[in-house]
């Protein structure tokens, strides 16, 4: 298995590492969006042209488009919503919030702590 390739550059005592090889779970958003950028790329060259076959397959590819774009755009108002509802939380109930992240932190580190002691 190789290792990613990475750059490190130091400023004052903090060293700072970057690697070539991004998260694919970053990545893949962006090729899907190349890929659909691609596509109105070449749904616009084929505009001239007008054939049964080229026509359906415009239509079929638009199509698609659309409906990826609004599942794209339900995904993002979703999250919108619930980050809306986490705000609205923390907004109103602040000591309620920030002893539940202690509670929460608390928990997090108690069981990382248990599992490091059985290595």
């Amino acid at each position: 298995m190789s290792r990613p390739a990475c750059t490190a550059r130091r400023s004052g005592r903090t060293i700072y590492v970057t690697t070539d090889n991004e998260n694919p779970r970053l990545e893949r958003p962006r090729k899907f969006q190349q890929l659909i950028d691609d596509v109105e790329e070449l749904l616009a060259r084929l505009d001239d042209e007008h054939s049964p076959q080229i026509d359906d397959l415009r239509l079929r590819l638009e199509a698609t488009v659309s409906d990826l774009s609004e599942q794209g755009r339900s995904t993002a108002a979703q999250l919108k919503h619930y980050a809306g509802i986490a705000d609205d939380y923390i907004t109103g109930y602040p000591r309620t919030s920030f002893a539940s992240g202690i509670l929460i932190g608390g928990l997090l580190g108690f069981l990382l702590a248990s599992v490091r002691a059985r290595d």
